[in-house]
């Protein structure tokens, strides 16, 4: 009997330190701490239509910074306070390659560590589109090879998720590719503008690539997919397409319309696709892994209890039977701290400022001050009240290209 009472011990202490490992929870700012975010609000003095995000970014932390980041770049960025968009785009780079990467990457695919208490990375997409508008900014101002190094870490981006690869399939980045390397004098301008044109969806046509092009307008249309989870256990991470009446834009300049508006990505479209192939869902495998450890520990403390029984009314071996049914049972209370300590509901926290398609126009004006109107239209064409932007750009005497980011929402 002192076996098996040395047997229970085992599992009591395995029990104990399986669950010490699981628990996890973040401390709570103190008000010290508060306290000193807003020293540094103060100190850093923000755009005041900015200041409660970057106060959100502070205080969630690390386990939020790459989301939050996320959001304000995107708020910036309509708002016109690019730099406050390069930095935050940039720190939240550093941390999206750091989590994929790097030394925390092992950590952030633990099965024992719920998805939303991890770092957030964000979805292929997601880092996609931070790498787009990074690229966009440097393109901006000017930093081309800088620009075409972000758009090609966005391509890898989507062509990778949790060690599979799949073939990259945006528009916007190969086009803006291919403009970097014309202005780099890069002789790969020819094979990235086929890239997009070849992954262009339904059968449509690229922006001008003419390098005498001048104006370059990155247009934002309607809202971006909205995630939400399903399964038995809520392991399934799925997409909804939110709906807005604003499906496409046109442009004018001083007045006349502006031919070879195009869409080039459906944001939606990148969310639920590897390398053009719909998927259902993902984090699938999760619920599988949480039912069958559920299942092991079912089995086991059955098999153990039988075991035990049977020790208890034989007359031969019991204390074999009794060792035995003890280890089965072992094996069962493990599995069953496993299938608990296993969280595997999907991560459904979600850069929400996204557009639902991004369209481009890229066009040649003659040197000097231009009116530009952009206007959202539905699906019949009919201009949505409410969404248009109107601003004016200036085309300078040596031409250099200017660049416009709007978006109707």
């Amino acid at each position: 009997m002192r076996r098996l009472a040395s047997t229970s011990g085992l599992v009591t202490a395995a029990a104990l330190l399986l669950l010490m490992g699981c628990a996890s929870t973040g401390p709570k700012l103190t008000r010290q701490q508060l306290a000193a975010i807003e020293t540094r609000l103060n100190d850093e003095n923000p755009p005041q239509e900015l200041r409660p995000l970057y106060r959100t970014l502070y205080v969630e932390g690390e386990r939020n910074y790459v989301l939050n980041a996320m959001k304000l770049a995107g708020v910036a960025i309509r708002l016109g306070h690019f730099n406050d968009a390069k930095r935050v785009l940039d720190e939240a780079i550093v941390r999206i390659q750091a989590i994929t990467v790097g030394k925390e990457a092992a950590a952030a695919r633990s099965k024992f560590k719920e998805e939303a208490v991890k770092p957030f990375k964000g979805e292929p997409y997601e880092r996609a589109m931070a790498y787009f508008y990074r690229g966009l900014l440097y393109y901006h101002d000017g930093e081309y090879d800088n620009a075409r190094a972000c758009f090609r870490s966005g391509q890898l981006e989507d062509s990778s998720s949790e060690g599979e690869k799949y073939q990259a399939d945006w528009v916007a980045l190969n086009y803006l590719e291919a403009k970097c390397s014309q202005k780099l004098n890069n002789p790969d301008a020819p094979d990235a503008l086929k890239r997009a044109q070849q992954t262009l969806r339904r059968g449509g046509l690229l922006p001008s690539a003419d390098p005498g092009d001048n104006l370059l307008l990155v247009l934002g249309v309607g809202k971006g997919p909205f995630k939400y989870c399903g399964g038995r256990h809520c392991e399934q991470l799925r997409f909804h397409e939110q709906y807005s009446p604003e499906v496409r834009a046109r442009v004018y300049v001083d007045g006349k319309a502006v031919e070879g508006t195009a869409e080039l990505d459906s944001v939606y479209w990148q969310a639920t696709t590897r390398g053009g192939r719909v998927m259902d869902h993902v984090l699938a495998g999760k619920a599988v892994f949480k039912d069958t450890a559920g299942t092991v520990g079912d089995v086991g403390l059955m098999t153990g209890a039988g075991l035990a029984i049977a020790g208890a009314h034989s007359s031969k071996a019991q204390d074999e039977l009794l060792i035995a049914g003890a280890a089965a049972a072992a094996v069962g209370i493990i599995g069953k701290i496993f299938e608990s300590s296993a969280h595997p509901e999907a991560d459904t926290r979600q850069w929400d400022n996204l557009p639902a398609s991004i369209h481009v126009v890229s066009t040649k004006l003659t040197p000097g001050a231009h009116r530009v109107r952009v206007e959202f239209l539905d699906a019949k064409g009919v201009e949505v009240t409410g969404l248009g932007r109107e601003f004016s750009v200036t085309i300078p005497a040596d031409n250099k290209e200017q660049v416009a980011i709007v978006h109707s929402r």
